[in-house]
């Protein structure tokens, strides 16, 4: 919806296309800076800020006229203001940057169910933190109304009334312990340190990960260097 928008005004030229992503990378870069820096300290901040910049997952979805920047930028911007409401609700029950909090997710589960997965890792993990039922309920009840609006959108789609007739992904073939090792490779290699993941989900898929030992390799000693 926002790129129906965007090229109306700036035209669909390839780099308009782009743009947007870029715009939306940058405002996440600045979002995730704040809030190391609110958390841990500038120092804390710099250093986060600097990986980020160089992650080989955020420049390619900087580059690239889909959804991910804006789904990092709206992640980024939630984590931000769930600090910010922890920080508040001691001293008040319903803080005011807890509507733009809910908001936030509202407006973020529309865009993609990621945005429900990723927040209810961070209310059970608020629970067993603070441990104050009430006031966790006061939190995290609201984002549950904020996500009726997608809730209903998602099952009155055509992917949900027909999905048949509806241009929607499907599961690979395959058993389930072979999607599950690929969604594990995917989330640890991706199109950084692998094969494309398309090559992936047809036969040959073992071969053509080995072809790309070197690459996997220097996976591997990141891996360790980052652990120790």
């Amino acid at each position: 919806l926002l790129l129906y928008v965007w090229r109306a005004v700036v035209g669909s030229s390839v780099f308009s296309l782009r743009l947007l992503s870029v715009l939306f990378s940058l405002a996440a870069l600045t979002v995730i800076a704040l809030t190391a820096a609110r958390v841990f300290g500038r120092r804390h901040a710099f250093l986060t800020a600097a990986l980020v910049a160089v992650s080989a997952f955020f420049v390619i979805h900087a580059r690239e006229a889909r959804p991910y920047a804006l789904l990092l930028f709206l992640g980024a911007l939630f984590i931000l203001l769930f600090v910010r409401v922890r920080e508040e609700r001691t001293r008040r029950s319903y803080p005011p940057v807890s509507w733009a909090f809910w908001t936030c997710f509202g407006v973020g589960v529309f865009a993609s169910i990621t945005m429900a997965i990723m927040a209810a890792g961070l209310a059970l993990g608020d629970a067993l933190v603070d441990r104050h039922p009430r006031r966790w309920l006061r939190t995290w009840l609201p984002c549950v109304a904020a996500a009726l609006p997608a809730l209903g959108f998602y099952l009155l789609s055509s992917a949900a009334t027909s999905p048949r007739d509806a241009g929607t992904t499907h599961l690979s073939g395959g058993s389930l312990v072979r999607n599950v090792v690929f969604a594990v490779y995917g989330l640890l290699a991706g199109t950084t340190y692998g094969p494309p993941l398309e090559g992936l989900h047809g036969p040959g898929a073992a071969s053509l990960v080995l072809s790309y030992w070197p690459s996997l390799l220097a996976l591997g000693a990141a891996a360790v260097l980052a652990t120790l």
